[in-house]
Formats: C-alpha cells, structure tokens, sequence
C-alpha cells in the first residue's frame, strides 16, 4: 500500500509540474530547481527590505525538481551546492532571458532558510493558517515519497517563506560578475 501511495504522489507531482508550465533555470548544469511565474492575488505583502508586493504584481515561486534530485543520489550539501549553481544561473537568467524580464520577486516556502539566509534571501515567519498546515503536509509527504533512507527523527525545523527581489538578485550577479 506505501508503495501504490508513493507512486500516486509522484505522478500527482509530475502532473502539477506540466500543469502549471513551470520551467528549469536557464543553463543550469543540474536543472534542480523550477520557476512558476504567477500574478500576485493578496493583500500588500511588506518584505524586510522595504519592497512592496502588489496585487497584479508578477512573481515567481522557487521549486526543487524532486524527481530530479531523488535519482542523483547525492548529500544534504552537494544539494546545496547544485542551488547555489542554480541561483547564480538565476542571476543571469533576469537579465538574459525575457521570461524573467518583469518579475518583482522570487519566493518559496523551505526547511533550508539557514542556506538560504546566507545566499542573501529574506527568511519571513509564516503565519498560523490552513495553508500552513497544507505546506507542513505536502513536506511529510515528499519526504515520504522522495527520502531513500528510512525517516529519522529530524530537529523539528519550522517551514519559513523565502523572498528575493530582482534587484537582489542583480546585486549577486554584479557580485559573481567581478569575483569571474
């Protein structure tokens, strides 16, 4: 029964992927992570950088390519190092490509805020909500479904939401830029 579950999720998965047109980080080596450009619906989101997001705002959510990352077969930080790969590409992929052209920001919703901290992200508490308890199911179940090794009892790490806007990014790509 685990197993007919685990293969169910992975095509449920796969089908959200395609379903919503979400495409891999131009010229990526790994292609790990996915971006879902989407029109922002909700009330004025304050970030701690001072940036405003808007209704009618265009962003964009970060998502890991499970599939992906379940048959390389690799470490928690060979992980981190194929994303900071992903988000150097993601730099210029703003600039390069016309799909990023008008993209206020980048977010998602993660258990490794402490990398993401340290890439220059803005780590923002969630609030107590049914979309919470949502996120908190969906990550149980892709660790169920994604996880080679038997799930140990792990430090009880709350999800956070992620943000980085356009003109962060900018400023890493100037940064890589000159350390090139």
């Amino acid at each position: 029964m685990n197993r007919l579950f685990q293969k169910n999720f992975e095509i449920i998965d796969r089908k959200i992927v395609e379903h919503r047109n979400w495409f891999h980080i131009p010229k990526t080596k790994a292609e790990v992570l996915y971006i879902a450009p989407h029109i922002y619906k909700g009330r004025d989101k304050y970030l701690p950088d001072g940036t405003v997001i808007k209704r009618g705002d265009l962003l964009a959510g970060i998502h890991i390519d499970n599939q992906k990352i379940k048959n390389m077969n690799i470490n928690i930080k060979a992980i981190l190092r194929l994303l900071d790969d992903e988000l150097n590409c993601l730099s210029y992929a703003i600039v390069a490509d016309t799909r990023f052209k008008d993209i206020k920001a980048f977010h998602g919703k993660t258990l490794f805020y402490p990398f993401l901290k340290r890439e220059g992200f803005m780590i923002v508490d969630l609030d107590f909500s049914l979309n919470l308890l949502f996120v908190k199911s969906w990550e149980k179940m892709l660790r169920k479904t994604y996880s080679k090794n038997k799930i140990r009892k792990r430090v009880n790490r709350e999800i956070k939401e992620f943000w980085i806007t356009n003109d962060q990014l900018m400023d890493r790509r100037n940064r890589i830029g000159n350390e090139l």
